[in-house]
């Protein structure tokens, strides 16, 4: 389990006795996102929890471990068909693409309305399905530079995504 989502845990219950492998903030996320899914649905029945934010780091906690993961593994996510490891390193990779190419467009001051599109073909997935993804980059990054004190000294240098040093500053 990746998260705490009931759509990546509830199905544990079918497989009894068996080993459940999950990140080491599952179990904890789990309480609390009931607790909070809770009082939610108490406030008003028609609410949506927020959708988790599988990051490269996330990715990272699975392939570190060979006990969690090796190559005869077989991955079974909570949406899709089953994959393997190198599925997992090939997603770990265009994941910490996008993060680095958000970071590049907020840095070089384009706004979140143009990222898509100034991102052209560097993004690692169809820019359509990456409208969320880029919106919610470019609010943490925008609260991390006002965390800092001035908006523009959050930003940094731009720099090319790390999986492909090949893709175009813009």
């Amino acid at each position: 389990n990746t998260h705490q989502h009931f759509d990546h845990t509830f199905g544990n219950l079918a497989f009894e006795g068996a080993t459940i492998h999950a990140h080491q903030n599952a179990a904890a996320g789990l309480v609390a996102a009931g607790d909070r899914i809770k009082d939610q649905i108490r406030a008003d029945p028609a609410v949506d929890p927020d959708y988790p934010a599988i990051t490269a780091e996330v990715l990272d906690a699975v392939l570190a471990s060979d006990y969690l993961l090796t190559e005869r593994s077989v991955v079974v996510p909570g949406h899709g068909t089953p994959v393997d490891k190198t599925f997992v390193q090939d997603q770990r990779a265009d994941v910490a693409d996008v993060g680095q190419l958000v970071r590049s467009l907020f840095a070089q001051g384009v706004s979140r309305e143009d990222a898509l599109e100034a991102g052209g073909d560097s993004w690692p997935y169809p820019a359509r399905q990456l409208s969320h993804a880029v919106s919610r980059g470019y609010a943490q990054l925008a609260a991390e530079a006002r965390a800092a004190g001035n908006p523009d000294q959050g930003r940094s240098p731009a720099q090319p995504p790390l999986h492909d040093s090949n893709l175009p500053l813009l």
